[in-house]
């Protein structure tokens, strides 16, 4: 009996040879494609530590939490008015938390922890071999942080069910950076430092990469691609079922219990009530939100996959006759089951072609991406600016039109760093853009004119005393850990007023003493008086309304 993966004969040929030959043609077309399996294996791709059912429970681990304390402890529906109460009793402790948190992070600046000038390139470490003191500090602080501004419900009532709501995309994009598979391009790195990916084709002689390692690399970041695409697709269906059981448990609850104000109640009080009964219903509705924002990374993710430069420089790279070498490693590969019908230079061309399409692909996308997130964000923009004059004009003091407001904010924030996260390449793209308008460099040149270094000393003329203070502590503490350049301390020997500042303030003030302070100075005065009538004005002009009244 014949095997499944035997040709079956055929009683013309005799001998399977039409089988062969139409396997032949099939691989003859899977070479020539450079998407093709040969090229871009699934079989090859390194598999992630969880797939899409461990992403997915790894998403509801961090969701349901979060969504069950915002929806329990800020609402009617759990204990919202004894967890409020609680926080405005304890408003006291909001000078204690971030008095301790600003503390912390005055320390950290003092020790160069942000970006020390001595350990070049590195960020967020005391010193060389920090171990992870510095990060545990600055752990303590942002916690610190957010405990003050739990404390401070008394002023801002929707500031906790704020915080918690947006702890979610917070709390899920750092669990992903820990549970996220090791980085799979070293080989890429390696590619890089060596002739890189536009170098001559690859050999002992030439020292560049060979058409294995770009094979290799280009298997690795489809397999990133994969795994990326099953984490936003379970982190969507995570976001949408927290964002059901948060509705689906208020909707029976609402229902069933009508809602009374009481009548002792003034407008804040009957506003805040309506703020915790609402607040199931709210953390559901953000939850939608947050997954539809990662509901569009999955729907762009093939477009967003074409975009990736290093996949397009595999492809592309017409200087490193990789069209030609791959053609080479194909034909050798399949040479005992092919005998090509074409010359391998009209193989090459049309291979070329097919690159040459594909890179036009490259940019379409890219420009379709970022005119996606343009106008999401300009929309963002424009709602945040329309409902704040709205709510100017109808409900200025409203604790309900500052949530709204604080809300949009928030969702402007997340969608921004969710950009930055999620679509690096489009925000570099997009950097890149900005910095080419000729807006932008007229504001790079509106920063030169005089007035504008006016506005700036003026605005910052009461904070200057605390700047020199931090700077000259700083240089102080420098000097005892043994990190000041001696050379740059020889340099400005001459200048004892600046060897107690840090050479970034020492660099400014020296910049500024080339300015042209006459007429820096001048129009200081004029906006000095536009301030002074801005504040004037206004009360005459309600002396003058009184008794024009009063005349009436």
């Amino acid at each position: 009996m014949n095997s499944p993966e035997s040709p079956k004969k055929s009683p013309k040929t005799g001998s399977g040879n039409l089988a062969a030959s139409d396997s032949s043609r099939s691989l003859e077309y899977a070479i020539r494609d450079p998407e093709s399996a040969i090229f871009d294996s699934s079989a090859a791709r390194d598999a992630d530590k969880f797939g899409f059912c461990g992403s997915l429970a790894v998403c509801l681990s961090v969701l349901l939490p979060v969504t069950a304390l915002g929806a329990g402890l800020w609402s009617e529906m759990g204990c919202g008015f004894e967890c409020y109460d609680f926080l405005q009793t304890k408003s006291g402790h909001v000078m204690i938390t971030s008095g301790s948190a600003l503390g912390i992070l005055l320390v950290l600046y003092l020790l160069d922890f942000f970006a020390p000038p001595h350990l070049p390139g590195c960020f967020l470490v005391l010193w060389a071999e920090d171990p992870g003191i510095g990060k545990f500090l600055l752990g303590v602080a942002v916690l610190g942080l957010l405990t003050s501004c739990y404390f401070s419900a008394r002023f801002f009532p929707s500031a906790p069910l704020l915080i918690t709501i947006f702890l979610s995309p917070v709390l899920l994009m750092a669990v992903r950076q820990v549970t996220k598979p090791q980085n799979r391009f070293a080989i890429h790195e390696h590619l890089r430092s060596g002739s890189g990916l536009g170098s001559p084709r690859g050999s002992p002689r030439s020292g560049g990469p060979s058409l294995e390692d770009r094979l290799a690399l280009l298997k690795a970041l489809t397999g990133e691609e994969q795994e990326q695409r099953r984490f936003f697709k379970a982190a969507t269906l995570a976001f949408f079922i927290c964002g059901l059981l948060a509705i689906g448990a208020w909707m029976p609850w609402a229902m069933l219990r009508e809602v009374q104000f009481e009548s002792s109640l003034d407008a804040i009080g009957r506003e805040l009530f309506f703020v915790r009964w609402a607040a199931p219903l709210v953390v559901g509705a953000s939850n939608f939100i947050f997954a539809s924002f990662t509901g569009l990374r999955v729907a762009l993710d093939k477009s967003y996959a074409n975009t990736n430069n290093t996949r397009a420089d595999i492809l592309v790279s017409s200087r490193s006759s990789m069209n030609r070498e791959l053609m080479d490693h194909r034909i050798a590969i399949l040479k005992s089951q092919l005998v090509s019908t074409e010359s391998p230079e009209s193989i090459v061309e049309k291979s070329r072609d097919r690159a040459q399409k594909y890179l036009v692909q490259h940019t379409a996308h890219m420009r379709q991406l970022s005119n996606i997130v343009k106008t999401v964000g300009c929309c963002f923009i424009a709602l945040i600016g329309a409902l704040w004059i709205a709510f100017q004009f109808t409900a200025a003091d409203g604790h309900i039109a500052d949530m709204i407001q604080c809300f949009l904010a928030a969702f402007f924030l997340t969608f921004v760093g969710f950009i930055f996260f999620s679509f690096r390449r489009i925000w570099e793209a997009m950097s890149d853009w900005l910095k080419d308008l000729p807006l932008w460099k007229s504001a790079a040149g509106i920063a030169e004119a005089d007035w504008a270094k006016s506005g700036v000393l003026c605005f910052s003329l009461p904070f200057l005393p605390l700047w020199l203070l931090l700077s000259c502590t700083n240089q102080a503490v420098r000097h005892c850990r043994g990190l000041v350049n001696a050379d740059r301390d020889s340099e400005i020997k001459g200048n004892s007023r600046m060897q107690c500042l840090t050479e970034r303030v020492s660099d400014a003030i020296l910049a500024a003493g080339s300015w042209d302070w006459i007429r820096v100075l001048s129009w200081g005065y004029i906006m000095a008086l536009v301030m002074m009538l801005y504040k004037v004005i206004p009360l005459f002009l309600n002396v003058l309304l009184a008794s024009m009244n009063s005349m009436v």
